[in-house]
């Protein structure tokens, strides 16, 4: 089997299967984590689980780690509820004090978009991002009759 644990909190809905573990000691439950577009604060990946995601690597190169995580549905995915993990960024929103200062290199400072190479290069872009919003979407459609959409939140007073 191939497995990865996401225990991810980003304040956004995901979509977990209805049944789930009950984690007794940790006061939590486990549930399959069926769709989740939100990024993560921390995986656990087995060894079968990096196989799958280096194959799929090798069949269609690199993407953004969290959408290539998320995307690659051979996966067995879980999320704990409440999250065991959350980001530094997003921290205080949640009032968990945050040892460091979280800071992004992405919004430091504007940098306008580069022009594309080419209307065929713009249009082939907007083809890719078209496909995978279908793929989400079919992704939602087939997983509904097992699943919910649910906010994870976290307890405060684990962190």
């Amino acid at each position: 089997m191939k497995w990865l644990s996401g225990t991810s909190n980003r304040g956004r809905f995901k979509l977990l299967g209805r049944r789930f573990k009950a984690m007794y000691r940790l006061n939590a439950h486990l549930h399959p984590l069926l769709q989740d577009r939100t990024g993560a604060a921390a995986y656990v990946l087995w060894p079968s689980g990096a196989r799958a995601l280096l194959a799929k690597f090798e069949q269609q190169g690199m993407g953004l780690a969290d959408a290539f995580i998320s995307s690659t549905y051979q996966l067995n995915s879980w999320q704990t509820v409440p999250a065991f993990a959350i980001q530094a960024d997003v921290a205080s929103a949640y009032g968990v004090s945050c040892p460091i200062a979280p800071q992004s290199l992405i919004a430091r400072e504007k940098v306008p978009s580069p022009p594309t190479r080419s209307s065929l290069h713009d249009l082939q872009f907007k083809w890719r991002r078209l496909n995978a919003q279908l793929r989400l979407a079919a992704r939602y459609l087939t997983c509904l009759w097992r699943a919910r959409r649910q906010f994870v939140g976290i307890d405060p007073a684990q962190f």
